[in-house]
């Protein structure tokens, strides 16, 4: 449809595009963000490229520097508007992601994933995506009415492509409903038949210390799923 314009008060014209930034994401036609990922995948690399290009197995930033500026200057930008465009391009970021742990790491040689992000102490970006959609989820449902009506609307729609927000939240507010213990029982067994209307004000309040123990315990709940399955596997051969 390109070359299509239309004219408009001013004499200037309105012509189709493929993509439109808005708010520093932008939106294709198919909403995939899939130019979206690509836009942020190079500014991860230009801004990962700068801060560690000095550094390596002889001198420049320790681990400990490096790891910092990944977490305040790189990850920033992989994570803004997470919630929204993040959910089905996880997998683009990963060779990155990896890349950039052992860099870190000063490694010569790929470690297991599990091991660069224990040792980095970055949580793996499932892990910090659920607790952003949890964190989104919430402040919409604190917010004004038009958009809690507009989460419950998703909520009621199991077939809607944010669907999974509203169930990531409700593990949330388990979680924290049970005191904080084990996030892996919210994760295996099936989810309260009630609707997220029906957490009252003091539930869906967190504070900045409830998502750092809520992540600790998600990453925990992954790291012993996958120790299991790596003694599964041992065991039968």
């Amino acid at each position: 449809s390109s070359g299509i314009n239309a004219e408009y008060g001013g004499g200037k014209e309105i012509t189709y595009a493929d993509s439109s930034k808005v708010l520093g994401i932008y939106l294709d036609r198919r909403l995939d963000f899939f130019t979206h990922a690509g836009y942020i995948l190079k500014r991860c690399w230009f801004a990962w490229n700068r801060l560690s290009a000095d550094t390596n197995r002889m001198g420049g930033l320790n681990s400990s520097a490096l790891s910092l500026l990944y977490k305040t200057v790189v990850l920033t930008k992989l994570y803004y508007g997470a919630p929204i465009r993040l959910c089905r391009r996880v997998d683009y970021f990963k060779d990155f992601t990896s890349r950039a742990r052992l860099k870190i790491l000063g490694a010569q040689m790929h470690c297991t994933k599990l091991l660069s992000e224990l040792l980095t102490t970055v949580p793996p970006i499932e892990v910090t995506l659920k607790v952003l959609v949890a964190k989104f989820t919430l402040k919409g449902l604190k917010s004004e009415d038009s958009v809690t009506a507009k989460i419950l609307q998703i909520e009621a729609e199991q077939n809607h492509e944010y669907y999974w927000h509203s169930t990531e939240t409700k593990r949330f507010l388990e979680w924290k409903r049970s005191n904080g213990q084990d996030a892996a029982s919210t994760q295996r067994t099936s989810m309260r038949t009630c609707s997220l209307s029906e957490y009252d004000e003091t539930d869906i309040f967190y504070s900045p210390e409830d998502m750092r123990q809520y992540s600790c315990s998600l990453w925990d709940t992954l790291l012993k799923a996958n120790i299991g399955d790596r003694r599964r596997k041992m065991s039968s051969r």
